[in-house]
Formats: C-alpha cells, structure tokens, sequence
C-alpha cells in the first residue's frame, strides 16, 4: 500500500470538498460534514473548522479574556448608543472623537501618576525671545547660550521621571473602564473614517 502524505491527503480531500459543493450541497449534507471533519481532524482543526492561532496556543489565558474583553465592549457600546444615539459623534466627526480619546487618555495618565508638564508659557517667552535676536548683534552668541540653557530647562521640566511616579485611586470611572473606554472610541473613530457610523 502506498503511502499518501498528509498535505497530499488534505489537498485531496479539500478538492473533493469543493467538488461536492458544486455537484449538489443540499442534497450531500452527509458527504459533506464527513469530509469536512476528516479535514478537519487531520489538519487539527475543531468541529466546527476552527485552526486554533499560535497565539491562542502559547496564551490561552490572555487570548481568552481578549475575546471576552471585545464581547464586553460590543455590550457596552451596544448600551450606550442607546442613550447617546450615533448623533453624538455624527455631528462632529474625526473632531469629536479624537476629543473623546483625549478626554480618556488625559484620564489615565492621570490615575497611572503620570503628569502633562506645562512649559507652554517657557516656550511662548523664548519664541519671543528668539525673534528678537537681530543677525548683526554683537551679543548674539550670549543670547544663542542663554537660550540654548533655558531649552535644557523646558526640556527637564517636560521630561518624566517613572521612578517617582505613584497611582492615584480613581473616584468614579475605574482606570480599567478607562481603558475600555479608549478601545471602543478607537473603533468609533475607524467606522466614522469608513463612513460606516450610525447606518
């Protein structure tokens, strides 16, 4: 008896698959669930034609509560478009939701201990300065220093030192809702862009 390898077995039994697909599915269901299982077990595949993803393999935990976590979404975005209707983000596009994201990203960085320096007003100063600096001035290289030290100043205020950073407990909204929150506006934002929203 000669042998047939798996790959050859698999393509074999795919193109009869699709072959008594064309001939008459109806009338083979039968044939049809059989050659699909036997696909199916040789390829390591479930019942119902699913390959499990290496990912899901390595992590069945973490992939797990990544499906979980997305059906939550789905719920709670299902639940509070009845309150808010797809006008909310409608009216004001792109606009809207990238205030929406902000509003939650300001949120967890907040709760994470993590503070927005603001070097604004520094910046405004040193661009006036910057402005004033006349090409011919005999004192230009002491305001290009002077300058040069007040960045390093804006630029240490602006830097982040994780070492000291501590969490602050949330008062309401949990810093895991947060996080939720900022998923669903990012597909908000992709289905506005594809003009999929509220259709």
């Amino acid at each position: 008896m000669v042998e047939i390898k798996n790959d050859e077995r698999i393509e074999n039994l795919k193109n009869d698959y699709e072959r008594k697909l064309q001939e008459d599915f109806d009338a083979d269901k039968v044939t049809h669930l059989s050659v699909k299982s036997e696909i199916s077990q040789l390829i390591g595949r479930d019942s119902i034609g699913k390959v499990p993803h290496p990912t899901e393999e390595r992590y069945p935990i973490q992939t797990a509560a990544f499906r979980e976590l997305i059906e939550k979404m789905y719920q709670v975005h299902l639940d509070k478009n009845l309150d808010y209707s797809p006008a909310n983000i409608l009216v004001t596009g792109d606009i809207g939701v990238v205030v929406r994201v902000w509003d939650k990203i300001a949120r967890i960085f907040n709760l994470s201990g993590l503070e927005f320096p603001s070097v604004k007003p520094e910046l405004e100063e040193l661009r006036k300065d910057i402005s004033n600096i006349e090409s011919e001035n005999e004192e230009e290289e002491y305001n290009i220093d002077k300058i040069v030290g007040r960045l390093d100043k804006i630029i240490e205020k602006s830097t982040i030192d994780f070492a000291k950073i501590k969490k602050k407990e949330a008062a309401n909204e949990s810093l895991d809702d947060s996080w939720l929150d900022l998923a669903v506006y990012a597909i908000i934002g992709y289905l506005e862009r594809q003009n999929k929203w509220g259709k």
